[in-house]
């Protein structure tokens, strides 16, 4: 997938970085780190990038939700993007994660939530290129592949967020970005504001549309914007069970997958491990049947 993300940086980046220079956006493209070179050769793919580390950046704790600080920085930046394989076996190895969350949904009477879950597994990865509203996403929304630069030493300002990893950049709808990172990043307290947090995004995405000017109620109607994330939001949940259960994995329970899939050997997660990812995912299944996303 390391040529899908040196295409990104050779020749879909320096295109929109020239497209807004032709509008008159004198702000800088800051959201991904500057591209040096890259060496494709038989079995290996080289990307050289700038070390953004130098500049201020960090990641974010990957055992620990992000806040609403981060969590707004990263939606009003996503708002300035105007651009399958399936492993089977690893799909098998993984499903054995679900029937744990499913066993715990049923312990603790919430049929409801119990039947849903066995829905989530089933659910294709929903993009469509030929999608009117689609546009070039960042595609990998986990913890890890967000740089933060901050404005204090206590780290609680955030000034500015950097993008890695676009190795499964593609065509598609914006809300694949944005269901895919809230529903990894999120935190229990945090999903209640849901609706502000979807809002901020939109608004961000109209205020730079008419910068480069473009309708927004044309180009994204607000209402079309709400039923993509029934159309699209599956995807970030098939995508969140596997980013945050590996966030909160204990040392012993981290493993090289294709090891595993290669020996025949069964996962097996704590009960502690499962405990703690039920109380990050349950509480966003319940919102996905609220929002008529699941």
């Amino acid at each position: 997938m390391s040529q899908n993300e040196i295409y990104f940086y050779n020749r879909v980046l320096p295109t929109f970085v020239e497209f807004l220079e032709e509008k008159g956006i004198e702000e800088p493209f800051n959201q991904a780190p500057k591209y040096y070179d890259s060496v494709i050769l038989q079995n290996m793919e080289v990307l050289i990038l700038e070390n953004m580390k130098r500049n201020g950046y960090c990641l974010h704790d990957r055992t620990k939700p992000m806040n609403r600080e981060h969590i707004r920085k990263v939606m009003q930046t996503y708002g300035k993007d105007v651009m399958k394989t399936t492993d089977a076996e690893a799909v098998l190895k993984e499903f054995r994660f679900f029937v744990d969350l499913h066993k715990i949904a049923k312990e603790k009477i919430q049929p409801e939530l119990a039947e849903k879950l066995t829905e989530v597994p089933l659910t294709a990865d929903s993009t469509d290129p030929d999608d009117p509203f689609a546009v070039i996403v960042h595609g990998d929304c986990e913890t890890n592949n967000f740089l933060f630069k901050y404005e204090d030493d206590q780290k609680t300002t955030v000034a500015d967020v950097c993008f890695l990893d676009f190795q499964f950049s593609r065509l598609t709808s914006p809300i694949c970005d944005l269901s895919y990172f809230l529903f990894s990043c999120i935190s229990e307290e945090d999903i209640e504001h849901f609706d502000e947090i979807n809002n901020l995004y939109y608004k961000s995405l109209s205020d730079y549309l008419k910068k480069l000017g473009s309708d927004p109620n044309k180009v994204f109607p607000f209402d079309a914007f709400t039923n993509q994330w029934r159309q699209f939001g599956k995807l970030g949940l098939r995508m969140m069970f596997p980013a945050i259960k590996n966030s909160l994995l204990e040392q012993e329970e981290i493993f090289d997958l294709a090891e595993m899939i290669e020996s025949g050997r069964e996962i097996k997660y704590s009960e502690r491990t499962v405990e703690r990812c039920s109380k990050r995912i349950f509480p966003i299944i319940q919102l996905a049947i609220e929002k008529k996303i699941l």
